[in-house]
């Protein structure tokens, strides 16, 4: 590849990271809301670290990091991972992931559901972060 063409791909590759992390903080905005006195579920506290591509939950004596993993695939695509890492001392466990484009629109398909989970839907934001929690208490 001449200098001009990685240049131009190093640009491209910056964009969809950008949008990838937007996606991420939406996803943020809506887990927070878990965490709000009139939630779902009592006990649950999130911790935003954005700046490091990360939030954390902590629900029933455990503290789950959900992180954000971006990277090139081997066809050249872009692609977004939430890996939801199990926090004990200094040991960090994967328990759970999901993969997700561009456009928000999850791998994640729950039973009978007719299409897969996309970011920005409240309800399927929900679903994912206990989908998490529940993996790690189970580890």
């Amino acid at each position: 590849m001449s200098y001009e063409e990685l240049l131009a791909r190093a640009h491209g590759v910056s964009r969809r990271y950008q949008q990838f992390r937007s996606r991420f903080s939406e996803f943020y905005g809506l887990a927070s809301e878990l965490a709000a006195s009139a939630g779902p579920v009592p006990g649950i506290v999130v911790e935003p670290h954005l700046d490091a591509d990360h939030f954390d939950v902590v629900f029933a004596g455990r503290r789950v990091r959900f992180a954000f993993v971006f990277a090139l695939t081997s066809d050249g695509a872009t692609a977004g991972t939430v890996e939801c890492r199990l926090l004990k001392g200094d040991v960090v466990q994967l328990v759970h992931l999901f993969g997700f484009d561009g456009n928000g629109i999850t791998n994640a398909k729950p039973p009978r559901a007719d299409e897969p989970l996309a970011l920005d839907v409240r309800s399927n934001v929900w679903y994912l972060i206990l989908c998490g929690l529940l993996s790690a208490l189970e580890a």
